[in-house]
C-alpha cells in the first residue's frame, strides 16, 4: 500500500488521493489535473486535521450513527461524487473511510457551534439592505418570432412576404402561416422572458432596440432569417426580500461556516505543521 501523506499517525494512501483527484474531477472537469492534484492532498490533509482535532476533543461514534450515515449516502448516491465512490473497485474501504470523517468532523463542527448556526430575520433583512442594489432582477424582455430556416434568396423573399403580412395585421398571432405550406421549414413561437445575453446575438441585439408590441424587420442570423415582435417588458426592479430570504440565509450560513472552518483549520495546521508529511510520490 503506497504512503503518499501522513499527518499525525494517519497514513494518506495513493489508492485515497486517487479517489478524491477522481470526486474533484466529477464536479470540475475542466481543471488541469495538477491542480486537481494539489487540491486534492490540500482537502486530505485538512480532513484528517479536523478529525484528530475532534478526537483530541473526545468525539467518538457508535454502529448507529455509521449506519445512517451510510444510509444518507447511499440515498444520494447519484451525486457526482458519489458516482465516483461506488463505481471503484475499492469502494468498500473508501466507503468506511469517507462515512466515517465525514461524521466525525460533522460532529465537530457542532461541538464548535459552527454547524447549523441560524441567522435571525433582523439580521439578514440588514444585510439585504445595506446591499439592496446588488438584489436586482435583470431587465427581460419577452418576445415571439417567426423564423425561415435558410440564407438563401428563396428564404429572404419568404421572410419579407411573411413581414408584410405581420405588418398588415398588427400581430403574430393573426397571420396565416398555412398559406406558406411547402416552402422552406418556418418555426414560430413564443420565446418567453430572457435578460440579455441569453439568446444568440442576432436576436438579442434586434428584440432590445424594440418597444412593445413593435416588430422588427427581417434579419439574418446563422440559422436562417427572423422577425421578432416584443410582447413585454420587465425593467431591472429589487427582487423582494421575501422572495429570496430563504436562499440567502442558506448561502450566508454556508459562507459563515466555510470561513470560520478556515479560521480553525489555519491554526490547526500552523500548530501541527511538524505533524504533516507529504512524500514526493503524491505529485508523481
Amino acid at each position: 500500500m503506497e504512503i503518499v501523506a501522513q499527518v499525525f499517525d494517519w497514513k494518506i494512501t495513493k489508492t485515497e488521493l486517487d479517489y478524491e483527484e477522481d470526486k474533484i474531477k466529477a464536479l470540475n472537469p475542466q481543471t488541469e489535473q495538477s491542480e486537481i492534484r494539489r487540491y486534492a492532498i490540500d482537502q486530505l490533509i485538512d480532513r484528517y486535521l479536523l478529525m484528530q482535532k475532534a478526537i483530541d476533543l473526545g468525539i467518538s461514534l457508535n454502529d448507529d450513527e455509521l449506519e445512517e450515515a451510510l444510509m444518507d449516502l447511499m440515498d444520494d448516491i447519484e451525486a457526482p461524487e458519489n458516482k465516483v465512490l461506488i463505481n471503484r473497485p475499492d469502494r468498500g474501504e473508501q466507503l468506511e473511510r469517507v462515512v466515517r470523517s465525514n461524521l466525525l468532523i460533522q460532529k465537530l463542527l457542532q461541538t464548535l457551534n459552527i454547524c447549523g448556526k441560524t441567522l435571525t430575520d433582523e439580521e439578514l433583512l440588514r444585510f439585504y439592505q445595506d446591499r439592496k442594489d446588488f438584489f436586482c432582477r435583470e431587465e427581460e424582455i419577452r418576445a415571439s418570432q417567426i423564423m425561415v430556416k435558410g440564407r438563401d434568396e428563396n428564404a429572404r423573399h419568404l421572410i419579407e412576404l411573411i413581414w408584410h403580412d405581420v405588418i398588415s395585421n398588427k400581430n403574430f398571432e393573426q397571420t396565416d402561416l398555412d398559406k406558406y405550406n411547402g416552402s422552406p421549414a418556418i418555426y414560430c413561437g413564443d420565446l418567453g422572458y430572457f435578460p440579455r445575453g441569453r439568446l444568440i446575438p442576432e436576436i438579442d441585439k434586434v428584440a432590445f432596440s424594440l418597444q412593445i408590441k413593435e416588430v422588427s424587420k427581417p434579419f439574418l442570423s446563422s440559422y436562417g432569417y427572423h422577425i421578432i415582435q416584443v410582447t413585454d417588458r420587465l425593467e431591472n426592479q429589487a427582487v423582494p426580500f421575501m422572495e429570496i430570504r430563504d436562499c440567502l440565509k442558506e448561502s450566508l450560513q454556508e459562507i459563515e461556516e466555510e470561513i470560520e472552518i478556515n479560521r480553525i483549520l489555519s491554526e490547526i495546521r500552523e500548530k501541527y505543521k511538524n505533524s504533516i508529511t507529504v512524500f514526493d510520490q503524491a505529485y508523481n
